[in-house]
């Protein structure tokens, strides 16, 4: 019988999805902080009056320049550190849809086995392996869905708070 060599187990391939989740919603947490800190010095800088010193003024605007800069290259690097997370997240969904796929022709090969079966105990043993493709095939596409969902929110987020610093670069 042949197998495939990186096979991995129920329980590892739930706690790899739960792991992607876990670390999308931190990451995009992060992302959001960071916007909350770009909006943060963009209205600060907006509601200065800098009415002291010609000196003074050009000093604070430098500084708070140099303020949104930073909070916007942290945003940057966060956003990449989504992506990452983002991309491993995808790739493990379309795995989980290939042993899916894989299980779908196990099925279909069990199914043409019980065809040909000529004993009634031979076919229902067929018959539980079919059950049991089934059941795994279900917790594949179950889990490649759960996978999915969780990286489509999580890009959705990312779409938002890159709308939102997008909005106060451009303010």
């Amino acid at each position: 019988m042949a197998r495939r060599s990186d096979v991995r187990s129920r329980s590892e391939i739930q706690e790899t999805k739960d792991q992607h989740k876990r670390d999308m919603d931190e990451k995009a947490q992060e992302l959001g902080e960071s916007v909350e800190d770009n909006e943060t010095v963009r209205e600060t800088d907006d509601a200065l009056d800098m009415g002291g010193t010609a000196e003074g003024a050009d000093q604070i605007e430098g500084a708070m320049d140099r303020a949104q800069e930073v909070t916007y290259d942290v945003f940057e690097r966060q956003d990449r550190e989504l992506e990452g997370v983002q991309e491993e997240s995808e790739r493990d969904g379309t795995d989980l849809k290939e042993r899916g796929k894989s299980a779908e022709t196990d099925m279909s090969r069990i199914d043409s086995a019980a065809a040909e079966a000529h004993n009634r105990e031979t076919a229902d043993g067929l018959a539980k392996a079919k059950e049991m493709v089934a059941e795994d095939r279900e917790f594949l596409d179950d889990t490649a869905e759960e996978e999915e969902q969780a990286h489509e929110e999580s890009e959705r987020l990312q779409k938002e708070y890159g709308d939102r610093v997008s909005a106060t670069q451009g303010a």
